[in-house]
């Protein structure tokens, strides 16, 4: 199995790295292929996943939506600068929520912003289930899977 990559950001290369995987699977694995819809991909990511997964999400035509935790976006300039023109779900704690907003504010399809009171960045990972559990941080955690 040969595999190719497409030049463009690191963020890029690494997801258009997975996709065209996928795709050689489907067509080549007799367990894992023809039964995808390679066509109607999502993308989630936490924090510096979470920017990878947007700007993703904006370069291929493949990904059609995205699922932003507390994304760190700064790496992603031209993303805030124009926004993601497909739909995505950013929720957030404080921190991180400004360059969020912004991406928000120029969403023109299916944007939707949470801002979890009280939450932090590791919050958003399973740490409110494992260390140092509280009833608030389990709260915080049961309102983000919901």
């Amino acid at each position: 199995m040969e595999l190719r990559i497409s030049r463009g950001s690191p963020q890029g290369c690494q997801v258009r790295f997975l996709l065209d995987y996928l795709a050689q699977l489907d067509a080549d694995d007799p367990v894992f292929g023809s039964d995808n819809d390679l066509g109607r991909l999502g993308i989630m990511g936490w924090s510096f996943g979470g920017g990878t997964a947007a700007e993703a999400c904006r370069m291929e035509d493949q990904l059609k939506a995205a699922v932003l935790l507390d994304a760190y976006l700064g790496s992603a300039p031209v993303l805030l600068r124009i926004g993601l023109l497909k739909p995505f779900l950013s929720m957030n704690a404080d921190g991180l929520l400004a360059d969020n907003t912004t991406l928000f504010n120029k969403g023109t399809r299916d944007a939707y912003l949470l801002s979890i009171k009280g939450s932090s960045h590791d919050g958003f990972t399973d740490n409110a289930w494992i260390i140092n559990p509280t009833p608030a941080s389990r709260r915080q955690a049961l309102a983000m899977n919901a």
